[in-house]
């Protein structure tokens, strides 16, 4: 069936700090664009950006884009409540089905879709099914290997028990994860002698109500204590779709790269650093539970985080019940290559360079010419999520290439800037 997206990758999540750029994520949904969709952002998209993205393959001749006529609150769910956005959105004449295209699903999503009247295949607000206690306890009901831990922690006393009882049994170090966390918001890390040295800091990790520096309380301050691997080797990311019938079919699959935190998403590597054994066992296992979560109603992307030991176990660590970071690099692999290169490459990975602070993303395409993606060469570096560039000097970049020194390059070129 024919449908026209509309697309709309707002970042409907509880613990974002208001009036800052983030929220201008949603602009990394013109990756998904094809001719004639609909591409929904709060501001305008940079017209050289879109240039650019033309020069590598992208056609947006037909392809509409809607903004709300006067800006609005920087906050996670002002996009919902804009009327003249949805006035817009009316008067585009439906000539084929229209289907809602998200980075996550919420209530908001689908109360937003149901009153324009588009097509949204999530039936329930699905961030539940990201909570990491229901998460461990549907891994382990179904024996899905995982880290010693904890679940539904909720006052100072059973986690101060449970972080001894992990203690004991020759951890090193624990993190205490939110349940409700994303992002490495709502985790922290405590080795025996710092939770010691600093116990009120422990207490006030699970006993205060707010989120990490911001203003906002969590909902539901329960917790999730597990013992930290230190023996891992590499963090694989299996990325799925479960569609209307419940089908679910593997997207992709990475391998993550973090901060020094070990915690904090940086970046991926492609599917080519994964050993084929590895890859068959991993798709195996994400399709098993991705067929656990459709019996229980579950429609939409969604990505499973684990982590590959030293002796070759495979622990499962967190689901993200939405797409991940690593579907915009992999969208892009998908546009530009359309499948035909078995033998490309790619690396994503967050830059953070004083230079680019204060820069808008037309001066930084300029700075990067020499090394950004020739769609006849079949290489080079394509930037995005580039909300945080202005405030931050922040931007994600995707380097294409035949091996990993060449990819390596690219990236190199970027340190030297």
């Amino acid at each position: 069936m024919v449908v026209q997206k509309v697309i709309l990758h707002n970042l409907t999540v509880p613990f974002l700090p208001p009036g800052t750029d983030i929220f201008n994520f949603d602009q990394n949904g013109v990756l998904f664009a094809e001719t004639g969709d609909i591409v929904i952002t709060r501001l305008p998209i940079a017209g050289a950006y879109l240039s650019f993205l033309s020069e590598c393959g992208w056609n947006f001749d037909q392809t509409m884009f809607l903004n709300p006529p006067q800006e609005i609150p920087r906050v996670t769910t002002s996009i919902f409540a804009d009327l003249q956005l949805m006035r817009q959105i009316k008067a585009v004449p439906k000539d084929k089905p229209q289907v809602l295209d998200t980075f996550i699903s919420t209530r908001h999503e689908q109360e937003w879709a149901s009153k324009l009247g588009i097509l949204y295949e999530a039936k329930q607000d699905q961030l539940s099914f990201g909570n990491k206690s229901f998460f461990r306890s549907l891994a382990q009901k179904y024996a899905f290997p995982l880290a010693k831990g904890f679940i539904y922690q909720k006052n100072i006393l059973g986690a101060t028990i449970a972080a001894s009882s992990l203690f004991m049994r020759g951890f090193s170090e624990i993190v205490v994860k939110h349940n409700s966390g994303a992002a490495a918001v709502g985790s922290r890390r405590f080795t025996l002698n710092k939770l010691l040295r600093s116990f009120d800091d422990f207490e006030q990790c699970i006993s205060s109500p707010l989120i990490s520096d911001l203003s906002q309380k969590w909902e539901d301050n329960t917790f999730v204590i597990e013992g930290w691997c230190d023996r891992v080797v590499a963090s694989p990311s299996m990325q799925y779709y479960i569609d209307m019938t419940g089908a679910a079919t593997c997207v992709s699959l990475h391998l993550q790269l973090f901060y020094a935190d070990s915690m904090k998403y940086k970046g991926c590597l492609s599917e080519h650093w994964i050993g084929g054994q590895l890859q068959k066992r991993l798709r195996s296992e994400g399709q098993r539970f991705s067929s656990i979560l459709a019996k229980l109603g579950y429609r939409g992307h969604v990505g499973y985080n684990t982590i590959l030991l030293d002796d070759g176990r495979i622990l499962w660590t967190e689901i993200n019940p939405r797409r991940v970071m690593s579907s915009y690099p992999f969208q892009l692999y998908q546009r530009l290559f359309n499948g035909r290169s078995v033998s490309t490459r790619y690396r994503s990975e967050q830059f953070t360079r004083p230079s680019w602070k204060g820069k808008s993303i037309d001066t930084v395409l300029q700075e990067l010419k020499p090394i950004l993606f020739d769609k006849n060469q079949g290489r080079g570096i394509i930037p995005f999520s580039y909300e945080l560039l202005h405030s931050q000097g922040r931007l994600s970049l995707v380097a294409f290439g035949a091996t990993s020194q060449e990819v390596e390059s690219f990236f190199d070129h970027v340190d030297h800037i």
